[in-house]
């Protein structure tokens, strides 16, 4: 992967070469001794030539030290040491020719570019950090944009190193952290993980493959026999109650060296002084010292382990872990931690127990909200011009708030999109996908682009062109990558049964066997890895053998479907303008009724593992909700001055994340 670096001055791209006429006097009196206004970067033994004056222009680093009394202000010789010639040498050329960068020097340069202050090459290499943000590098990305309070792209790093956990689980790079960026990735509480089994597992990984290095008598022992220990991690992590035993990098992978794209260890920015100390150090390999545990396995286990949300049968197997069961206090923790689970059981209600959090929050896409008292709807409030906005809701305080976007040439685009009547509004991993509608019924004015939200930069962007027009259709996400469309009314309002998906990583189209019943405003839910799509009857499509099939259920649904929830392996169903709650188990094709809210619904959504019930239309909506734990319906309260006129739903929401130094 590679982009060229380009420079922009007072909004225009400027020519190579080209010097503005401030620069022009300045460098006037900064020529050399040679009177040729060029100078020698002493790199080691490498002498690089570079014009003085474009070099000040680049960079604030040589211009205080041109503009000082240091003697390297009247030299032609400037020695750098410490520094990487071939780094130095792209800097150079960067003056006066675009820069390529590439996966192999970005973060050489970005090191570089901070030190010497060369603040358009830094950009670049931060915008190219960015676009290759991946499970692979997130962490050191993160670390290093830490290190050189980079906050934009440590926040990118890191929402993308949590909200991706399983994955970066895979990589190699997750077991080269240092001890303390292990500690603080493991037990943070926003970690998107959803079996705790995943991180005693990585936590096992990274412990065993730095052991060698360990003065712990356990620790040389285990290590001594590392084949078995690790068999013996692999036999622990396959449990049943393991969600992720297909998807875990055989431990044995992992103990073997490997190489990380870069160490950026002891790096400061030097103005004063010409000399940068030691900042381009080799990339070091998996033996790094600075990741030798220097706590007791207990300790890491009680730091980034949360024992209340594994079940009792892994608290059962943590027991005879082989890392737990040679440590004494590991053993003496767990069965704490299995005692303590118990008397939370029996004492839930009043029990505080310490859980992640996880990073989800409630968003109407499409809403109102208004300071009168006398608003009812956007269309007869301020002179019917009211924003449609995105909305964030708090549990807190019972209300929804507007929260500032990010704002740029799509924002119009994405708002627009959800102004259309029938349109789907749908979440696919970290995006929100608005797909369909039609802006007036029946006059051909069909949305045919479909927009995108990003949760994490909370930007809008265009996707693909859809294949048909589509308005009131169902729609669904399936692992975390495809959308699937079905049915819905197309052109002169006929019922479709087609059924499409869409490849959010590839950018395209599949076919798949159309519904048996043609279907418009249906619910649809995934579950078990299969389809359901509600309305007055089901239909089931297999993933697996790409085929539908009519279920039949205990109880008949009377009324049109018009919100499907999967949790765990049920499915609560509700209908709109309706009070009463049902639960669908695809197992058993059992329907039954778990009780009634007291209003009607408009809107319902999943959000930390209870039912949110919004009331129909309202200029003051109640706000209820079910919690399947206890059976149990409560009223949250009432929103005040907020007309809920979109699609509300769950999605993914992150604090804004800032380097440890501006913190």
């Amino acid at each position: 992967m590679t982009q060229t670096f380009q420079v922009y001055k007072n909004g225009r791209k400027r020519l190579r070469g080209e010097v503005s006429d401030d620069i022009m006097d300045h460098s006037s009196h900064t020529t050399g001794k040679n009177g040729d206004n060029h100078i020698i970067l002493q790199v080691n033994e490498t002498r690089i030539k570079c014009q003085k004056h474009v070099l000040i222009a680049k960079s604030d680093y040589f211009q205080g030290m041109f503009a000082s009394n240091m003697k390297e202000s009247s030299s032609d010789v400037i020695e750098l040491k410490g520094a990487k010639a071939d780094v130095i040498q792209l800097l150079v050329k960067s003056l006066d020719s675009p820069l390529l960068i590439t996966e192999d020097n970005v973060y050489d340069l970005t090191e570089a570019s901070v030190v010497y202050q060369f603040q358009e090459v830094l950009e670049s290499c931060c915008e190219f950090l960015y676009h290759s943000l991946d499970h692979s590098n997130c962490l050191t990305v993160m670390t290093m944009a830490d290190m050189f309070s980079l906050s934009e792209l440590f926040h990118k790093a890191k929402t993308h190193s949590l909200w991706y956990f399983e994955d970066v689980a895979r990589e190699l790079e997750l077991y080269d952290l240092p001890e303390p960026q292990l500690i603080d990735y493991l037990s943070h509480n926003a970690l998107h993980c959803t079996d705790e089994w995943l991180v005693f597992d990585v936590l096992c990984k990274w412990y065993t493959q730095n052991i060698s290095c360990n003065s712990d008598p356990l620790a040389e022992s285990l290590h001594s026999n590392g084949e078995n220990n690790v068999n013996e991690i692999d036999q622990c992590s396959s449990s049943p109650d393991n969600h992720f035993s297909d998807m875990n990098t055989d431990p044995k992978e992992l103990i073997q060296d490997s190489s990380m794209p870069i160490s950026v260890k002891d790096c400061n920015p030097v103005v004063v002084n010409v000399v940068a100390p030691g900042q381009f150090t080799d990339r070091h390999t998996s033996n790094n010292a600075a990741a030798v545990p220097s706590t007791k396995f207990c300790e890491l286990l009680k730091k980034c382990v949360y024992f209340d949300m594994l079940c009792e049968q892994q608290i059962q197997k943590l027991l005879h872990h082989p890392l737990v069961a040679s440590d004494e206090d590991a053993r003496q923790l767990v069965a704490d931690a299995a005692a303590l689970r118990k008397l939370h059981l029996r004492t839930r209600p009043a029990a505080q127990v310490s859980k992640r959090k996880s990073p989800t929050a409630i968003m109407c896409f499409g809403g109102h909200v208004c300071s009168s008292l006398t608003c009812v709807k956007p269309d007869q409030c301020e002179g019917n011009s009211a924003s449609r906005d995105m909305l964030w809701f708090s549990q807190e305080t019972c209300a929804f708030s507007v929260e500032a976007l990010t704002k740029d040439d799509n924002s119009e685009l994405g708002e627009k999109a959800l102004k259309m009547i029938g349109c789907q509004v749908t979440l696919v991993d970290k995006e929100v996908f608005v797909s369909g509608g039609e802006a007036v019924l029946g006059r051909n004015t069909w949305q045919m682009t479909m927009m995108a939200f990003n949760c994490f930069t909370r930007r809008w962007c265009c996707k693909k062109v859809l294949r048909q027009p589509r308005r009131h259709h169902g729609a669904c996400a399936v692992d975390r990558r495809h959308l699937f469309l079905i049915g819905g009314f197309g052109r002169f309002r006929k019922i479709l049964n087609v059924v499409e998906s869409f490849d959010v990583e590839t950018d395209e189209w599949s076919d798949h066997p159309p519904l048996l019943q043609p279907e418009f405003s249906a619910a649809v839910a995934v579950c078990n890895n299969k389809i359901y799509v509600f309305k007055t009857q089901i239909q089931q499509y297999c993933l697996t053998t790409c085929e539908w099939s009519f279920i039949t259920i205990s109880q008949p649904i009377s009324s049109n479907v018009n919100f499907a929830l999967t949790f765990g392996s049920s499915i609560y169903l509700c209908c709109k303008f309706t009070k009463n709650l049902r639960m669908f188990n695809p197992e058993t094709r059992d329907c039954k009724e778990l009780g009634h809210f007291q209003t009607e619904c408009m809107g319902c959504v999943l959000l930390h593992g209870k039912v949110y019930w919004f009331e129909d239309f309202s200029n003051s909506p109640t706000v209820e909700c079910f919690d399947p734990r206890d059976k149990s319906f409560e009223i949250v309260g009432k929103i005040k001055n907020c007309f809920l006129a979109g699609e509300i739903i769950s999605v993914p929401k992150y604090p804004v994340f800032s380097p440890s130094a501006l913190t």
